[in-house]
């Protein structure tokens, strides 16, 4: 016993970011896709036929003649799912005589970029406990729980390259600053012999490097803001098979969440603070008159 999915005409389409078709076409009519591991179980190729059957609704078996369309190969997380074959939805729906306008499987997808609200999921089940045979609605991570283990991998190893990018920026942003001020030792001399003291000096450093952090962000912010304001708004189209494969979206769309850029002003505000803090803390052993020689 196997598992054959009957999709509609789009879905099928759709089908072709997610595998390879090694030969063959996507089906049609009374057509079937099957992967290579079923074609070899069967001793078949293209254009051979094989009988499919099933437990209809009527609860008797049916069947179906089906001719092989074509053979394909799973790639990436696809792979995971463990697809057997594909037939188009008219014919599943004929195979297990399933009344006209009903469905075996109600897949929801957001036709726009923004993921299903709570009330929608609401209404949709209120609809389903209304049906006779009360069908039950789970979410795509308790139907393919491996799929989604993986992801929380990926998800993991994209923190792990984000601290890393941060704490390298952060290093970076320290030496520089801490640099520019080691080489203003005249200057701060030249305050203290007019009556500045470290602490005014601190201060009014931070103050210097904190504007210059400020504006920077809000500088990045407005770029960036008009670089997303350029995108259609389907998104960006990338010719990747490897992204296709792994399930990820052939558009992407860069969304723009200003809690980031609070986030990195913040962490820049106060890695500015503490290298200027270090900074001053090692040339403020000397004196004014060795500070502005020197």
């Amino acid at each position: 016993m196997v598992n054959v999915q009957a999709l509609e005409t789009d879905h099928l389409n759709r089908l072709k970011s997610l595998i390879s078709i090694k030969s063959g076409t996507i089906p049609h009519n009374n057509q079937i896709l099957i992967s290579p591991t079923m074609a070899g179980e069967l001793h078949c190729t293209i254009g051979d036929t094989v009988l499919l059957v099933a437990d209809n609704t009527n609860d008797y078996m049916s069947d179906e003649v089906a001719v092989v369309s074509g053979i394909f190969e799973e790639t990436g997380l696809a792979s995971f799912f463990g697809y057997n074959a594909f037939v188009p939805y008219e014919m599943g729906e004929s195979i297990v005589q399933l009344p006209e306008g009903e469905c075996l499987e109600l897949i929801v997808n957001s036709r726009g970029n923004n993921d299903i609200s709570a009330q929608t999921v609401d209404e949709i089940k209120t609809y389903l406990t209304l049906m006779p045979d009360s069908p039950s609605i789970v979410s795509w991570d308790k139907t393919i729980p491996l799929f989604y283990s993986i992801v929380q991998v990926w998800q993991g190893s994209g923190y792990l390259i984000q601290f890393i990018f941060i704490s390298f920026s952060l290093i970076i942003l320290v030496s520089l600053i801490s640099l520019i001020v080691y080489s203003r030792k005249k200057e701060f001399g030249t305050l203290l012999a007019i009556g500045f003291s470290w602490i005014k000096i601190t201060f009014m450093v931070c103050a210097e490097y904190l504007i210059i952090c400020f504006f920077s962000v809000m500088m990045s912010y407005a770029v960036t803001s008009l670089g997303i304001s350029l995108i259609p708004k389907t998104g960006i189209y990338i010719a990747s098979t490897d992204m296709q494969s792994a399930l990820m979206s052939e558009y992407v769309l860069p969304m723009l969440y200003p809690i980031n850029f609070m986030y990195v002003l913040g962490l820049f505000a106060v890695t500015t603070i503490f290298a200027v803090i270090i900074s001053i803390s090692r040339i403020r052993k000397y004196s004014p008159v060795k500070l502005i020689h020197n």
